[in-house]
Order: C-alpha cells, then structure tokens, then sequence
C-alpha cells in the first residue's frame, strides 16, 4: 500500500476529511543545477543528507541542498517507492520545524563570539560587548575557581533541555555526554538534573494505554488498524 492509498483510506484527520488532503506532496526532484520545491527555484551544486538535531529526538533526514559551500535549501527525503506498510520502505519525510534548519545557521542574531555585558549596565538591557576567546576562557575560568572555592561542586548544574539533542557543547540527551560534562567530572563533578522535563508524562500516562511506557507497534501498522487516536500529533506531516 502506498502512503498516499493510506491517507486516503485512513480518513483520521478532522470530522470526515481524508488524510490524503492534508498529507505533503512528493517533492520534485531538482535537475543537476537547479531545482524547485515548491514555487521557488533555486540553483545548486550539490545535494547531501544531513540529519536533524532538534529536540525531538527523530533525528530525520534531511536533503541538503548546497551551492558555494552554502545551505540554500533543506529538501525531505523523496527518495524510492515510498510504499507504506509492514516491512516496507517508505520514506521519512521531516516536519516544518527541521526544516528550518537552515535558518538556526544563518540566522542573523545567531552568537558566533564570546559576548560580555558592559560593564555599568544591568541585566536584562542586552547590552554586550565582543571579547576574545582566550579573555572568555580565563573570565569564566576564574569564577568557576572561586564557586568551587565557597560552594563545592554541587554548586554547577549543567542545563538539560538546549533545545539541540545532538551538539558538542550543549544538547539535550544526554547532557552527560558532553564534553564540558567530561570536564566537570575531571574536576570533581557536578550536578545532574532529575528525571525528565518531557517524557515524565510519558513514563506515567503510556503505561495506563500500552501496559508500559515504550513498547508498541511500529508505525506501519497502522494500516491495519480500525480505529488510530492521536495525541498532539500529526503523521500527514510529520511522516
């Protein structure tokens, strides 16, 4: 069964409307130089797969489409038969918000330097000035020294929940994967935050439905499925 005899068939999306009006077109492929998604044209050297790194934790492909060592678009995958179904292959298509990835990188606002608040100026006017990566490490270095000094190592609490579930610095899951987290624990440790800010809920209201948190049936199955309830989410655009 493809996906679009799927969608169209399922009709689980509002009160009597077919899936298959709200699922995404296959994209077009662009040619060797240039391409459209969408209405807009755009010129490209090459295409290459990436993955997204937003929160969610899906971490679905994205065709990155490149020009002058440039991101100048982010295409889904709409590569093979997309046939959709227990053991098929069908593709896996990102949502609206991995494809903005393009703009996370070249957004405008996006801090590429360390930034230091002026000196006289009260927290929150967002008043920053420039400093050089050798005048930051030292900066922080020495008040970190002296928390340690007065607090002890309880006193750093490395943040979960960046927003970023793969980085090199900061991510998601698992913050104690990363590189400053080493460092912390090469220093005496630090604090861990506890338990989860989102899948908590998982955990307690999943049980109740499935007899545990996790285990279920893969999303093929649907198909053969003769009733599907979803809960704040949207496989017509997110698949």
């Amino acid at each position: 069964m493809s996906r679009r005899s799927f969608l169209a068939w399922s009709g689980i999306v509002g009160a009597g409307a077919a899936l298959s009006g709200c699922a995404p077109k296959a994209e077009k492929e662009p040619s060797q130089q240039s391409g459209i998604i969408g209405a807009e044209p755009f010129a490209y050297d090459k295409a290459v797969w990436g993955g997204c790194h937003v929160n969610c934790g899906s971490r679905c492909p994205l065709k990155l489409y490149v020009k002058d060592g440039t991101v100048v678009r982010v295409g889904n995958d709409n590569e093979g038969a997309d046939d959709f179904g227990p053991g098929e292959i069908y593709q896996m298509r990102s949502c609206v918000r991995g494809r903005t990835n393009r703009q996370r990188i070249y957004n405008a606002t996006r801090i590429q330097k360390p930034l230091k608040r002026v000196e006289g100026t009260k927290r929150g006017e967002g008043k920053y000035e420039e400093i050089s990566w050798e005048d930051a490490i030292r900066e922080i270095g020495d008040i970190m020294k002296g928390i340690k000094e007065e607090y002890g190592n309880d006193a750093f609490y490395i943040q979960y929940g960046t927003g970023q579930i793969g980085g090199t610095v900061a991510k998601s899951w698992h913050p104690d994967s990363t590189m400053f987290a080493r460092m912390m624990n090469c220093w005496g440790g630090y604090l861990r935050q506890y338990c989860d800010y989102s899948t908590g809920q998982i955990d307690r209201e999943l049980s109740l439905f499935n007899g545990d948190s996790y285990s279920n049936n893969e999303v093929t199955d649907l198909v053969n499925s003769k009733n599907i309830v979803l809960f704040g989410n949207n496989p017509a655009n997110t698949r």
